[in-house]
Order: structure tokens, then sequence, then C-alpha cells
């Protein structure tokens, strides 16, 4: 699932020409997918973490690395500042 939401990033930060551009197309496709499952569905690598991550090293490990994945496109990039 981390490698999922790392490639959409990664393609939306290829699409886009700015951090705030970024963000907003993100959210749009977050929006729609909530949306889509009558706000049942919401982000499940953070769903598995709040469950198991406090007891599970590997899970907290597993989680961090899907983060860190997904925060390490926007450096790679050189977006000019937000508006």
């Amino acid at each position: 699932m981390g490698r999922r939401v790392a490639a959409t990033v990664a393609k939306l930060a290829a699409e886009c020409g700015s951090t705030a551009d970024l963000l907003r197309a993100h959210a749009r496709l977050l929006s729609g997918w909530m949306q889509g499952s009558g706000f049942r569905n919401g982000c499940p690598i953070t769903t598995v973490l709040l469950e198991l991550a406090p007891r599970e090293r590997a899970m907290s490990e597993v989680g961090r690395k899907a983060y860190a994945a997904r925060l390490s496109i926007c450096p790679r990039r050189a977006y000019p500042p937000a508006d």
C-alpha cells in the first residue's frame, strides 16, 4: 500500500508545477475516493498504524517507511513557493 501511495504522489509531483498544486491535486483525489466509498474508507496506512503500531514494532517501521517515501517526493523537485 505504501508503494501505491508513493507512486500516486510521485505521479502528481510530475504533473504539478508547485507544492500547493500538488497538495490540492492530492486532496482532490483523496476526497473523491472517500466520497466514492460513502465516507467509509480512509487512508489504509493510517488505519493499520493506529490499530497495530503501538504493539507491533515491525508494523511501526513499515509505517515510517511508507510515510517517508511519500514525504521524500516533494524535496526532490524544486517547487516555487506556494501562493
